[in-house]
């Protein structure tokens, strides 16, 4: 019998080397790797979606991951910040709203909440993060 898997993307290549039975990845696209790819054009290479974190509080599965990928991993230490009234603050934004006043506090939930920007298209990083959190 042939599992079939739907994605060739770091699950589905996970899942058909942890299987190690007769498996078939079925991937929609030319190449596999999901978000963890890269596309050559006219001698630059791009990454699809920028780099791709992947994060478990499972030691096991971490160490599942990066054994799939063989020498293709690059570990770094994540240190992603958003500038927020003047100062810098933890990204993702939300994680770290305890951090704030009150007063800022309550703004950020309720502009969330009630977003003017949330059906808009961002053509801009600023746009992106108005229509994502609100002003």
């Amino acid at each position: 019998m042939t599992i079939g898997i739907l994605g060739g993307g770091i699950s589905g290549i996970s899942l058909a080397a942890q299987l190690d039975e007769n498996v078939e990845v079925l991937e929609k696209r030319a190449r596999i790797g999901g978000l963890c790819g890269s596309i050559i054009d006219q001698g630059f290479t791009f990454d699809a979606a920028g780099p791709h974190i992947m994060f478990s509080k499972n030691k096991e599965v971490l160490n599942l991951m990066v054994a799939t990928l063989g020498d293709n991993v690059h570990q770094r230490r994540r240190e992603n910040k958003i500038w927020f009234k003047g100062q810098l603050v933890k990204y993702p934004f939300e994680n770290d709203l305890a951090s704030l006043p009150k007063e800022d506090n309550f703004a950020c939930i309720y502009g969330y909440i009630v977003n003017p920007h949330a059906d808009e298209a961002p053509a801009s990083l600023a746009q992106w993060s108005y229509k994502t959190f609100g002003e």
